[in-house]
């Protein structure tokens, strides 16, 4: 299902669920026990997941043979990826990366170009077509989010690389101008996640002045709206929205009164987000983020755990630390958890027994991790570990 990016550290109280709009169970239950499944790499030390369908499909990066570059992969089952099979390739470039898959196994991503600039593409996996999609004038565009109908979205920069434009590109053929979504007011935007569906797009963007960040949520066609699409915060600066699902339950993380945190969200209905509703909340440390949700609104994601480490969570009707729900193997972290599917299946990352990061794929007691009748949305996305840097535009290529 639909996830967003990778961003920063965790924090706070359990929200309600008496709200507006789609119903999710009310009934608090413990989550099923997880086996973790280590997706190893495609030759190097370090690889990383980002999305899964409920084919159980998944799509990530990883470095290559002595680490030389990195490479996107896509790969189904639970079982390693192979640099043979499931590499990912490029426009004739050192990297790429998978970052969004959709029901169907069409995946998006960005893949550098023999110049050395990232550009967004759309991979047919069935037809096997490996399409650029091009920039929206600038020498750099990623690919976040791809919906069943194939609408990807995600940014570009414009003429001159003075600022990156969030974009929603349906069809075939390179990124036009009418892909451009625009921004709140500032000069900056970028989408983060697209529902199955393709009718609703979320992501962020700075509001005029470009002294603050917004978390977005658009429907229909059209550029972005401050005044209908602007989500709010939890009374501080920045907010920043990276999954959605067909219920446009929408999810992220936005900063406390002060700045002094982030707190994840997941925010049913219409309107802003609401501290009071829609904060999930921390397990004692500092801050949480919200990564990725599936159909019935289960939320994944990381938060810092207090002790200083950075450790997954999983928010069903109440906050779980993801490490606590491991049934094996021993020895293993799983850092973040970056998507889920309808099969409650999890993609992330962990850290292995020897300290390398593996992409790793968890499995929930009595999961089967073969392909099923396709779902009605699949996802993935990510934010980068410097998100912040946008506001001073610096190019970001990779979360």
């Amino acid at each position: 299902m639909r996830c967003g990016y990778l961003s920063r550290v965790g924090m706070l109280s359990i929200c309600s669920l008496f709200m507006a709009g789609p119903q999710y169970a009310a009934q608090a239950q413990m989550p099923a026990t997880y086996q973790l499944v280590d997706l190893g790499t495609l030759g190097g030390t370090t690889s990383y997941g980002y999305n899964i369908n409920n084919s159980t499909t998944i799509v990530g990066y990883s470095d290559t043979t002595s680490n030389v570059t990195s490479r996107g992969f896509h790969h189904t089952g639970a079982s390693a990826i192979s640099p043979f099979v499931d590499a990912i390739g490029t426009f004739k470039g050192p990297a790429s990366a998978g970052y969004g898959i959709n029901a169907l196994g069409d995946i998006t991503g960005y893949a550098q170009t023999q110049a050395g600039d990232s550009h967004a593409y759309r991979l047919y996996t069935s037809q096997g077509i490996f399409e650029d999609l091009g920039t929206l004038g600038g020498s750099i565009s990623v690919a976040y989010s791809i919906s069943d109908n194939n609408i990807v979205v995600g940014y570009s920069y414009i003429s001159g690389n003075t600022s990156q434009r969030a974009f929603r590109h349906f069809g075939t053929g390179a990124l036009t101008a009418a892909d451009n979504l625009g921004t709140l007011g500032g000069t900056t935007s970028s989408s983060t996640g697209i529902n199955p569906s393709g009718d609703t797009t979320v992501g962020y963007s700075t509001q005029a002045g470009d002294q603050s960040i917004r978390a977005f949520r658009h429907s229909g066609a059209g550029t972005i709206s401050a005044a209908t699409d602007d989500l709010g915060s939890f009374g501080g600066t920045n907010s920043f929205a990276v999954g959605v699902n067909n219920s446009k339950t929408v999810v992220g993380y936005a900063q406390i009164a002060g700045d002094a945190a982030y707190h994840a969200f997941r925010h049913i209905g219409t309107g802003a987000i609401n501290a009071a509703t829609d904060d999930l909340g921390t397990l004692g440390g500092t801050s949480s983020f919200a990564l990725g949700l599936n159909t019935a609104g289960i939320v994944v994601g990381y938060l810092d755990d207090g002790f200083g480490n950075t450790t997954a969570f999983l928010y069903d009707t109440a906050l779980h630390n993801l490490n606590s729900l491991l049934s094996a193997p021993a020895g293993w972290v799983v850092n973040y958890a970056q998507a889920i599917n309808d099969k409650k299946q999890i993609v992330g990352t962990a850290t292995a027994p020897n300290g390398d990061t593996h992409a790793v794929l968890l499995l929930p007691s009595g999961s089967t991790a073969g392909p099923t009748v396709p779902e009605p949305g699949a996802f993935a996305v990510m934010l980068t570990a410097a998100m912040l840097s946008i506001l001073r535009l610096r190019k970001r290529t990779r979360k």
